[in-house]
């Protein structure tokens, strides 16, 4: 994963502002985590839950199942930046 500018895992999940667009797509995640057998959401460290927000599929998951991970997860991450790029503009 990239390296992320400083307070981009609090911006994502936490402040107050934008935490709230990332819900739908926690839900997605816990539930493809907990699909494939992967550590439970609540187990991860913020930079974890940042990284798979991202697009990153869950280290432990087996390479077969990257190209899946990705497919049934990409078009909820898009859909989540493009929420968060229209929150952040309306208040700049």
């Amino acid at each position: 994963m990239p390296l992320l500018p400083v307070g981009s895992d609090w911006l994502i999940l936490e402040c107050p502002t934008t935490s709230h667009v990332a819900l739908d797509l926690i839900e997605l995640l816990t539930t493809h985590l907990y699909d494939t057998c992967q550590p439970d959401w609540s187990t991860l460290t913020t930079h974890q839950q940042t990284s798979l927000i991202l697009g990153d599929p869950p280290p432990t998951l087996p390479k077969k199942f990257h190209h899946m991970w990705v497919k049934s997860t990409l078009p909820t991450i898009l859909d989540y930046v493009s929420q968060l790029e229209t929150v952040l503009y309306n208040i700049a």
